[in-house]
């Protein structure tokens, strides 16, 4: 089985260099727990069996898929996403690349023309909005059977540090350059790939890492001496317990404007769902507002899949939001604003912590401003 697997990553190197020069990079190791086969950034783990059942070409394509896990990073990228819906969002993110550079890929890989062109970290939300926030239900790691992707471990079996992680992470940057460097000094250079040279050299956070990261840093946990911890209060020893002050309250204002689409509502409708599966604030108030608030909803994280009927449509005021939350004494941990910010009227404060969320690269005076990025 080795043997085969060794030939294959041979032809690889010979009629596709991009895929074969990384693929020598990744050690080949024999893993029966595995299903089919596995990558975590350093190995390839291979079930025996699962090599069996391959054609020649099959298991060529299945090789450039594990490298292609790994140039796109996937195994750095996860942050604590459901390991299963994760494999099958990278798994949408590669395999149209791959079907477009010629591989023949095993029957039932997961293929959606839509997800073309998508970061795994979009195509995930969108499958978890799809999905009601809940996790696709498989015995299968590799849904696809065209080879998971697995976080990075050690030798040890222990998940690595932050800075070995970032330091793998770099070197496959510098072998991914390099590798399209040389199949493109040799005219065989695959279709597709120049998208994922440019995100390398000038890379762009996904915006909903940054819309987690904003969020998360409103979480209040921390130790605290008011609750000591009791399970070494019966040794007259005081220790601090993990105070767990989850957030209570999240304004999400949505800008109904004239000048916003339905694409845009329809993205705002997306988060909400998301917000209140992944990050389950106590509660969440919507604000409908174009120049005045329209409509005020509240949701909570058992309301189930929420829906948005927007009304408004008219002209664009963005104070509104801010001055409701005053008027009505609601103190949130945070507000997120979905606008396109084509407006003149702006709030000179805020009653908490602002992101505003646009679809464009103009920026708010006040809070932080994040654009919609799926690259």
């Amino acid at each position: 089985m080795m043997e085969r697997v060794t030939k294959a990553r041979t032809r690889l190197l010979m009629s596709q260099p991009f895929f074969g020069v990384l693929a020598l990079r990744l050690q080949i190791q024999e893993a029966c727990d595995m299903d089919t086969m596995s990558t975590d950034g350093s190995s390839i783990f291979v079930n025996p069996d699962f090599v069996q059942q391959l054609s020649d070409d099959e298991l060529i394509a299945v090789m450039a898929h594990e490298v292609m896990h790994c140039a796109h990073l996937h195994p750095y990228r996860r942050e604590g996403r459901d390991l299963l819906l994760w494999n099958m969002a990278c798994d949408y993110a590669i395999n149209s690349i791959l079907k477009e550079s010629g591989f023949i890929l095993p029957d039932g890989a997961l293929l959606n023309q839509a997800y073309s062109g998508m970061s795994a970290e979009w195509i995930y939300a969108d499958l978890l909005d799809k999905r009601d926030g809940q996790s696709p239900q498989s015995n299968s790691l590799d849904p696809g059977g065209c080879g998971a992707v697995t976080d990075p471990q050690e030798s040890t079996g222990h998940e690595q540090t932050a800075s070995d992680r970032k330091q793998k992470e770099t070197a496959w940057k510098h072998a991914v350059i390099q590798a399209h460097q040389t199949a493109k000094a040799s005219g065989r250079a695959p279709g597709g790939m120049d998208r994922l040279i440019r995100d390398i050299k000038k890379p762009k956070l996904d915006w909903r890492i940054l819309l987690a990261r904003f969020i998360n840093a409103r979480d209040h946990s921390d130790y605290s001496f008011s609750r000591p911890n009791p399970r070494f209060l019966h040794q007259d020893i005081f220790l601090p317990s993990l105070e767990n002050q989850k957030l209570e309250e999240l304004v999400i204002a949505c800008d109904t404007s004239g000048s916003v689409s339905q694409e845009e509502i329809d993205q705002v409708n997306g988060e909400l769902n998301a917000i209140l599966q992944t990050v389950r604030p106590a509660s969440v108030t919507v604000l409908h507002c174009d120049f005045e608030i329209k409509k005020v909803e509240r949701f909570t994280p058992d309301s189930g899949t929420v829906t948005l009927e927007p009304v408004g449509f008219g002209g664009t005021d963005l104070r509104p939001p801010f001055d409701w939350c005053r008027e009505n004494g609601v103190m949130p941990d945070a507000i997120l604003y979905f606008s396109d910010l084509l407006s003149h009227q702006w709030p000179d404060v805020s009653p908490a912590p602002v992101l505003w969320i646009t679809p464009n690269q103009r920026k708010a005076p006040i809070g932080e401003t994040i654009s919609l990025q799926y690259g």
